[in-house]
């Protein structure tokens, strides 16, 4: 199960209890749409979990997440996937009768505190982003992408 428990597996696995093949994500090829910066002050694990309701020990302090094979406290996952999905839902259309749909990929954890860069692109009712950290974005966090219908 992995340092995260059985409650993160669950999120991954299809109806049979197995891993649900992530979808590729491939962005149109061209500059991005939008470029944001932003913080994730070493605080944000206590701050999210008191209002998620998810107290977690690699979220609160560094040194209860070392216990857990961690260097430091890591965000939420639903944290920085709702700070991205805020930050890029202007760029959907307006929405009509449809739901609106999102994949999220959860790739790296997020070492607090960070600096973290959202990238995204629009092409019609569809939105990809991801958010990255590091020397030239290289290290990738989360991706997602949302559409209509």
């Amino acid at each position: 199960q992995g340092l995260l428990g059985a409650r993160a597996q669950d999120l991954v696995k299809g109806k049979r209890g197995k891993p649900t093949p992530g979808r590729a994500f491939v962005p149109p090829d061209r500059s991005p749409d939008r470029l944001i910066e932003f913080a994730a002050p070493e605080d944000i694990g206590r701050a999210y979990g008191r209002v998620a309701g998810d107290i977690n020990p690699i979220h609160i302090h560094a040194l209860a997440a070392k216990a857990f094979g961690f260097p430091k406290a890591i965000a939420h996952g639903t944290w920085t996937a709702a700070r991205a999905l805020a930050a890029v839902s202007d760029l959907l259309p307006e929405p009509g009768p449809q739901a609106v749909h999102h994949t999220i990929a959860f790739v790296r954890p997020v070492f607090l505190p960070a600096k973290l860069t959202l990238v995204a692109w629009q092409q019609g009712d569809q939105v990809w982003w991801q958010v990255q950290s590091g020397p030239n974005g290289k290290t990738v966090h989360v991706r997602g992408e949302a559409s209509y219908g």
